[in-house]
């Protein structure tokens, strides 16, 4: 059962908390929204082409594309409360949108496509408004974080969608040296070109679950760079499946013996679900 549907700013950096200054919109006395559909498990766009000659058809692709949550909305206040949700809703800006269950603390993050209804004789009603979210699925309002050791680790993802994750490196203290680091996950390895990636800076290597929203991010100048050129040519994108997960970190490096990187890679993740 929805117990809460909050709207706010998407916030600039991680956080493990609903902030305070979100708007709850199932606030019937305020904003009226009587209904919210686009919350369970979206549609899949399915590709397929019919076998000449049989009674049957073979699938090319399956891929779910994005995210049309709708809300039905009964204003309360006439026409000022419709300009009050043009104002907490605008249209040119990604908005985060926070669910909160009896069970989970959820969010996802949207675009408001429409705000449409009917106003006869001074009286609104039949409001809806239809929000697209280009990144489909739920992620726990809860950051998970692990601190990798050489080796194999043991991590939890909850939901039942392979959840991308942030993978934090830390500088080496008056080191600046060239190494090769690998992350395997679900089976696939991340790694990255000895000859390219030299820690004199913190890096935030991102993959969140889509080939475009990885990148590496120097984290003292927050300039963001192409990963393309970072990665070795067979490296995959690697997520972390549903339940219980072994990540397996390795490296190989030229800095004096007996140093090691343990204790400076860090990985953080969010439960990822297909619906609420």
């Amino acid at each position: 059962m929805i117990q809460h549907f909050y709207v706010g700013a998407v916030p600039e950096t991680e956080i493990n908390y609903i902030p305070a200054d979100v708007i709850d919109l199932l606030d019937i006395a305020n904003y009226g929204v009587t209904s919210i559909s686009g919350l369970t498990r979206p549609k899949a766009t399915i590709n397929r082409s019919v076998m000449a000659g049989a009674n049957t058809s073979r699938i090319n692709s399956a891929q779910v594309a994005e995210r049309n949550i709708v809300l039905d909305i009964e204003p309360q206040g006439g026409e000022l409360a419709r300009q009050t949700l043009y104002d907490i809703l605008p249209f040119d800006a990604m908005l985060r949108f926070y669910i909160e269950t009896e069970y989970r603390k959820v969010f996802v993050d949207g675009y408001i496509e429409t705000i449409d209804g009917d106003d006869v004789a001074g009286k609104l009603f039949g409001e809806q408004v239809s929000i697209i979210c280009p990144f489909p699925w739920f992620q726990s309002v809860q950051l998970h974080t692990a601190q990798l050791k050489t080796g194999d680790n043991i991590v939890y993802n909850r939901g039942d969608i392979p959840a991308g994750f942030r993978w934090y490196v830390e500088p080496v203290a008056d080191k600046v040296r060239a190494y090769e680091i690998k992350l395997t996950a679900g089976g696939e390895t991340f790694a990255t070109k000895p000859d390219k990636v030299i820690v004199a800076a913190a890096e935030l290597i991102t993959v969140p679950g889509k080939k475009y929203f990885h990148c590496v991010t120097n984290s003292v100048s927050s300039q963001e760079r192409p990963a393309f050129s970072l990665l070795t040519a067979n490296s995959a994108w690697p997520q972390i499946p549903a339940g219980e997960q072994t990540v397996t970190l390795t490296y190989t490096n030229d800095s004096p013996a007996g140093y090691t990187y343990d204790d400076m890679n860090t990985l953080y993740w969010r439960d990822t679900f297909s619906g609420v």
